[in-house]
């Protein structure tokens, strides 16, 4: 329709029937617009939805803490809401926020419905931290705590459940792949590592006595040979194209 569109974060994850009964409940109500929104213990790192009778007041972006119904970053908006979007300006987090063209629409009386559902079926993926547990949920809910492995590994490689490791992977002999690994496509893995807790992304390269615990490889990084790197405090992230030398030692405490 000419008169409405979808708006999905990138940063969360969606289910299909998820959006398909929010297109429902738009159909069968009579307002401008809906935003969907997810009950979570602490509302602190969120947007938290302000609403009365079920229709949308305010959102308040990550200011106040406490239980409550945040915004899940889904939403079925008027065209109008384009035109509003040309009037905001920087935040005080200095971005430009889409929440303050909602705010633009209530207070112009359009009516904006919140639709809550069960928040199984929404992660945030915003830090590094998210973006490694929603792999796991994901992985799990599909496959259980197995292992799902598509290329030949040697007999002396340990892998433990839950793990993924994808089609043209390469791993040397007597290297452990611990609980919640994740190995994309084209990643090579030398003798004597231990990858846990951890998503290497595609065309990796790990050297040789390497360990690697709760860290996102980006693709096409370059670990050296005998390289200590653990998030222990949060989730580490090697970026992309880069290397770590021979010998280096890299720990958040």
């Amino acid at each position: 329709s000419e008169d409405y569109f979808i708006v999905v974060y990138g940063d969360i994850t969606l289910n299909g029937y998820v959006l398909g009964d929010l297109i429902k409940f738009y159909e069968e109500n009579k307002c401008d617009g809906v935003i969907e929104g997810v009950y979570v213990e602490d509302t602190l790192r969120f947007g938290r939805i302000i609403s009365r009778d079920g229709i949308l007041e305010k959102i308040e972006e990550k200011s106040i803490g406490g239980p409550g119904i945040v915004n899940s970053g889904l939403y079925i908006l008027p065209y109008e809401a384009l035109k509003a979007s040309k009037e905001i300006k920087l935040s005080r987090r200095g971005e430009y926020e889409l929440t303050d063209v909602l705010n633009i629409l209530v207070s112009r009386d359009y009516r904006i419905l919140v639709h809550t559902s069960q928040r199984d079926w929404w992660i945030d993926i915003g830090s590094p931290a998210d973006y490694l547990n929603a792999n796991i949920k994901k992985f799990v809910e599909e496959y259980g705590v197995n292992v799902v492995c598509n290329s030949k590994i040697d007999e002396t490689i340990i892998v433990k459940p839950p793990s993924l490791i994808l089609e043209d992977v390469e791993i040397d002999k007597n290297t452990i792949i611990g609980r919640n690994a994740f190995i994309m496509k084209n990643t090579r893995i030398s003798s004597n590592t231990m990858i846990e807790n951890s998503i290497l992304l595609e065309g990796c390269y790990v050297g040789k006595g390497s360990i690697l615990r709760n860290v996102i490889v980006g693709e096409h990084a370059r670990i050296g040979e005998k390289v200590y790197v653990e998030g222990s405090r949060e989730v580490l992230i090697i970026p992309p194209n880069t290397g770590i030398e021979d010998n280096t030692l890299i720990r958040n405490l």
